[in-house]
């Protein structure tokens, strides 16, 4: 039989992991509200995975803040942030952990592509307007 410290331990780290997969979900159901209630849930999150010693969670919050960003014009912060993600989960973490960290990245490189075809067509509607 494991002593009750232990068995406390595993079950704090636990509620942990919940508690921090639960803020990712937020993130999304909060992404459309103005201020930092993003940036809140994943202030929580990424506690809460550094005090339950997890790695890969750690990365996936730091990917997807880097998404966040992105999606928040802040390109080359989202972007770094989630290499540095990338590198972590790719040293410690589960196969899944390294999808969700390798999908933020993909979804930064798609904002980021998407913001830069608005520029050029925002352009070209000046341009077409200067020459009206």
């Amino acid at each position: 039989m494991q002593p009750v410290a232990e068995r406390l331990l595993r079950a704090r780290r636990l509620a942990l992991t919940q508690h921090v997969e639960v803020r990712l979900l937020l993130v999304w159901d909060h992404d459309h509200l103005e201020g930092d209630a993003v940036f809140d849930d994943l202030d929580v999150a990424e506690r809460d995975a550094e005090r339950a010693g997890r790695d890969d969670l750690l990365a996936r919050v730091r990917a997807l803040r880097g998404h966040m960003l992105a999606r928040r014009g802040h390109f080359d912060e989202g972007a770094a942030l989630a290499a540095q993600a990338l590198v972590l989960v790719r040293a410690s973490g589960p196969p899944s952990a390294i999808f969700d960290v390798y999908w933020s990245v993909a979804a930064i490189g798609a904002v980021l592509v998407a913001h830069s075809g608005m520029d050029r067509v925002d352009a070209r509607r000046s341009a077409l307007g200067q020459r009206l």
